[in-house]
């Protein structure tokens, strides 16, 4: 997580849809820690990147598959803020939470909450 870390300037939000809470890069990454022990492979999919002005929009599906054989198919859309420095300043992602609702794992396992 340390090099997802380097990518942000200090003091960046992560920003969800679903639940309208703001994170710091430090939670987030404890949450894509977590994600990333309890799958057996993950990667984008059919990601479609744009840009307007500072921004980037990355439209894909998240795909996991989980110890149990099951695979999550999360469609997503993320909004990426580069700041001046060239570091990520801010993050507004959006995707159904239900979407990553996975059998043997608890909703709140995966989606963190302040």
């Amino acid at each position: 997580m340390e090099t997802f870390r380097t990518c942000f300037e200090a003091g960046a939000i992560i920003w969800h849809n679903f639940d309208q809470a703001e994170q710091t890069v430090e939670q987030t990454a404890d949450i894509l820690q977590y994600f990333c022990s309890s799958t057996v492979s993950r990667k984008y999919q059919q990601q479609r990147i744009s840009w307007a002005d500072d921004a980037a929009f990355s439209q894909h599906f998240l795909t996991a598959k989980f110890p149990s054989g099951y695979e999550m198919r999360l469609p997503a859309l993320m909004r990426i803020v580069i700041g001046a420095n060239g570091l990520v300043s801010r993050i507004d992602e959006y995707f159904d939470p239900k979407d990553s609702v996975v059998p043997e794992v608890e909703q709140s396992d995966l989606v963190a909450s302040n």
